[in-house]
């Protein structure tokens, strides 16, 4: 399993995302980044933002066709 990053910087300022000092590599739309779960001691901060893709593919959790 993946584990959670250590911290998330939103830059409004200069629209950008930084996850574990790292720049997130791609365009977000305009809107942003909405946070959700802020101040809960017992609470795992929510980030929720759109990124654009050329493409896009959905795997199936599962093989309905049989």
């Amino acid at each position: 399993m993946p584990k959670l990053p250590k911290k998330a910087v939103i830059d409004l300022r200069n629209g950008s995302l930084h996850i574990d000092g790292e720049e997130f590599p791609y365009y977000i739309t305009e809107d942003g980044v909405g946070v959700n779960g802020l101040g809960g001691r017992r609470t795992i901060p929510i980030l929720t933002f759109s990124v654009f893709a050329e493409d896009v593919e959905v795997i199936p959790r599962d093989d309905s066709s049989n």
